[in-house]
Protein backbone atom coordinates (compact mmCIF):
# COMPACT_ATOMS: atom_id res chain seq x y z
CA UNK A 1 0.00 0.00 0.00
CA UNK A 2 1.09 3.67 -0.35
CA UNK A 3 2.23 5.81 2.09
CA UNK A 4 -0.73 8.31 1.07
CA UNK A 5 -3.94 5.32 1.42
CA UNK A 6 -1.83 4.34 4.84
CA UNK A 7 -2.06 7.56 6.16
CA UNK A 8 -5.73 8.59 5.41
CA UNK A 9 -6.83 4.61 6.96
CA UNK A 10 -5.01 6.01 10.14
CA UNK A 11 -6.32 9.33 9.89
CA UNK A 12 -10.12 7.92 9.40
CA UNK A 13 -9.51 5.43 12.09
CA UNK A 14 -7.94 7.78 14.79
CA UNK A 15 -11.16 9.76 13.86
CA UNK A 16 -13.54 7.12 14.49
CA UNK A 17 -11.97 6.62 17.85
CA UNK A 18 -12.11 10.03 19.37
CA UNK A 19 -15.58 9.75 18.37
CA UNK A 20 -15.67 6.62 20.08
CA UNK A 21 -14.14 8.25 22.97
CA UNK A 22 -16.49 9.92 23.45
CA UNK A 23 -19.47 8.07 23.88
CA UNK A 24 -17.33 5.73 25.78
CA UNK A 25 -19.15 4.21 29.17
CA UNK A 26 -15.84 3.42 31.32
CA UNK A 27 -12.44 5.32 30.87
CA UNK A 28 -9.05 5.07 32.83
CA UNK A 29 -6.34 7.64 31.98
CA UNK A 30 -2.81 8.35 32.70
CA UNK A 31 -2.35 10.56 35.21
CA UNK A 32 1.47 10.34 35.89
CA UNK A 33 3.45 11.79 32.43
CA UNK A 34 6.34 8.58 32.65
CA UNK A 35 6.90 6.63 29.96
CA UNK A 36 5.73 2.64 30.22
CA UNK A 37 9.29 2.08 28.18
CA UNK A 38 12.18 4.23 26.98
CA UNK A 39 15.26 3.29 25.03
CA UNK A 40 17.54 5.10 22.87
CA UNK A 41 15.00 5.05 19.56
CA UNK A 42 11.33 5.68 21.40
CA UNK A 43 9.53 6.47 24.39
CA UNK A 44 5.83 5.20 24.76
CA UNK A 45 3.60 6.19 27.30
CA UNK A 46 -0.25 4.95 28.39
CA UNK A 47 -2.80 7.29 27.44
CA UNK A 48 -5.84 5.79 27.88
CA UNK A 49 -7.75 3.01 28.26
CA UNK A 50 -11.54 2.76 27.62
CA UNK A 51 -14.62 1.14 26.28
CA UNK A 52 -17.44 2.38 23.67
CA UNK A 53 -21.16 0.88 24.69
CA UNK A 54 -21.69 0.17 21.15
CA UNK A 55 -18.85 -1.81 20.67
CA UNK A 56 -19.82 -4.54 23.11
CA UNK A 57 -16.34 -6.88 24.10
CA UNK A 58 -14.03 -4.55 22.38
CA UNK A 59 -12.12 -2.48 24.30
CA UNK A 60 -9.12 0.62 23.53
CA UNK A 61 -6.21 1.37 24.02
CA UNK A 62 -4.45 4.73 23.34
CA UNK A 63 -0.78 4.74 23.79
CA UNK A 64 2.04 7.68 22.37
CA UNK A 65 4.89 6.94 20.79
CA UNK A 66 7.39 9.63 20.95
CA UNK A 67 10.86 8.97 18.09
CA UNK A 68 13.85 10.35 19.32
CA UNK A 69 15.91 9.41 16.52
CA UNK A 70 16.59 11.48 13.35
CA UNK A 71 14.66 9.02 10.99
CA UNK A 72 10.76 8.09 10.16
CA UNK A 73 9.86 4.99 11.87
CA UNK A 74 7.18 2.47 11.88
CA UNK A 75 6.19 0.84 14.94
CA UNK A 76 4.35 -2.61 14.22
CA UNK A 77 2.72 -4.59 17.36
CA UNK A 78 4.63 -8.18 17.72
CA UNK A 79 3.09 -10.01 20.84
CA UNK A 80 0.40 -8.74 22.96
CA UNK A 81 -1.05 -9.96 25.75
CA UNK A 82 -4.23 -9.11 28.50
CA UNK A 83 -4.29 -10.42 32.14
CA UNK A 84 -1.10 -12.34 31.20
CA UNK A 85 -3.01 -14.21 28.39
CA UNK A 86 -1.94 -14.17 24.77
CA UNK A 87 -4.60 -11.36 22.74
CA UNK A 88 -4.53 -9.76 19.44
CA UNK A 89 -4.25 -6.51 19.88
CA UNK A 90 -3.48 -4.76 16.04
CA UNK A 91 -5.49 -2.54 14.95
CA UNK A 92 -4.08 0.08 13.69
CA UNK A 93 -1.14 -2.48 12.10
CA UNK A 94 1.27 0.05 12.40
CA UNK A 95 1.81 3.61 13.34
CA UNK A 96 4.15 5.80 11.59
CA UNK A 97 6.00 8.38 13.87
CA UNK A 98 8.29 11.46 11.86
CA UNK A 99 11.76 12.17 13.14
CA UNK A 100 11.84 13.81 16.69
CA UNK A 101 8.64 13.57 16.96
CA UNK A 102 5.89 12.06 19.01
CA UNK A 103 2.24 10.26 17.67
CA UNK A 104 -1.26 8.91 19.35
CA UNK A 105 -1.96 5.28 18.52
CA UNK A 106 -5.46 3.51 19.43
CA UNK A 107 -5.50 0.01 19.64
CA UNK A 108 -8.54 -1.48 19.54
CA UNK A 109 -9.08 -5.19 20.99
CA UNK A 110 -11.21 -7.68 21.88
CA UNK A 111 -11.45 -8.51 25.91
CA UNK A 112 -14.61 -11.46 25.75
CA UNK A 113 -11.88 -13.76 24.11
CA UNK A 114 -10.18 -14.20 26.93
CA UNK A 115 -13.14 -14.85 28.80
CA UNK A 116 -13.46 -11.46 30.38
CA UNK A 117 -16.88 -10.16 31.00
CA UNK A 118 -15.99 -6.40 31.11
CA UNK A 119 -13.43 -3.71 30.54
CA UNK A 120 -12.70 -3.15 34.16
CA UNK A 121 -11.75 -7.10 34.28
CA UNK A 122 -8.91 -6.14 32.00
CA UNK A 123 -5.40 -5.28 34.94
CA UNK A 124 -3.08 -5.65 32.90
CA UNK A 125 -1.95 -5.16 29.58
CA UNK A 126 1.64 -5.69 27.73
CA UNK A 127 3.03 -5.39 24.44
CA UNK A 128 6.17 -5.33 22.19
CA UNK A 129 6.48 -3.90 18.97
CA UNK A 130 9.03 -4.68 16.10
CA UNK A 131 10.29 -0.89 14.72
CA UNK A 132 11.79 -0.12 11.03
CA UNK A 133 12.93 2.64 9.40
CA UNK A 134 11.85 4.84 6.75
CA UNK A 135 14.02 2.83 4.01
CA UNK A 136 13.03 -0.64 5.74
CA UNK A 137 15.95 -0.87 7.89
CA UNK A 138 15.38 -3.44 10.89
CA UNK A 139 15.34 -1.85 14.18
CA UNK A 140 15.27 -4.14 17.64
CA UNK A 141 11.59 -5.70 18.73
CA UNK A 142 10.96 -4.20 22.15
CA UNK A 143 11.23 -6.45 25.27
CA UNK A 144 7.46 -7.22 26.43
CA UNK A 145 6.04 -3.93 27.88
CA UNK A 146 3.92 -3.28 30.37
CA UNK A 147 1.55 -0.20 29.13
CA UNK A 148 -0.98 -0.63 31.66
CA UNK A 149 -1.06 -2.91 35.23
CA UNK A 150 -3.11 -1.90 38.10
CA UNK A 151 -1.71 -5.32 39.78
CA UNK A 152 0.79 -3.66 41.26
Amino acid sequence: MSKRIICILLLVSSLFMIGCSSLGNSLISNKANDPVYSDDIVDIYFVKLFQDSSLKGNGSLTIRIVNKTDNNISLLTSTSYINDNFAVINFPTFVNVEAKKDSSATYVFNYSSNNLEKIDDVNKIEMSFMMTTENKADMPITPKITIFDTTK
